[in-house]
Formats: C-alpha cells, structure tokens, sequence
C-alpha cells in the first residue's frame, strides 16, 4: 500500500545505489531518505509504546506493582512496631 501510495523510492532506501535519471540534485535524496527514516522510526516507537501498554495490562504489571507497593508499606509498619520498645 504505501509502496503505491508514496512510490517506490520513498519506501525503500535507495543510498548506495545511484539516483534515478529524473533526479537533479543528490541532496533531494538524502532529505527523502532521512524524511522516510524518520517517518519508520516514528511508527516504530508509536507501535512499541501501544504493544507494551497492553501487554502491561494483559499480564497486570500495574496492579503487581501496586500490591508490591502496598506489602512494603505493611512490612514498614510492622517493622516500625516491632523496633519500639514495650508499653
């Protein structure tokens, strides 16, 4: 799809190899493959983000982390009372 969308040259890389016929100036290529770069390591990040924000909550890590919060909070108290001295 994007292949047609945008055509071939914005999807693949082309660096080392020669520039088509059409295209005057070498710079123009080097800020469509930089432009195309950045818009894949885009789409990488953002589908990172979205799959690690829901294998987080398939596999319930905030909630094991707010019971781990919690256990060390009663741990606390209890030490607390355990190092005071008698009444």
């Amino acid at each position: 799809m994007l292949m047609w969308l945008y055509g071939y040259d914005s999807v693949m890389f082309s660096f080392p190899y020669p520039s088509p016929p059409g295209k005057i100036h070498p710079v123009e290529d080097v800020k469509d493959n930089l432009f195309s770069l950045l818009i894949w390591i885009a789409i990488a990040v953002a589908a990172f983000l979205a799959f690690r924000k829901f294998a987080c909550w398939y596999m319930k890590i905030d909630e094991r982390v707010d019971l781990l919060e919690e256990q060390t909070e009663l741990l606390r108290e209890i030490s607390r009372k355990l190092d005071r001295p008698g009444p």
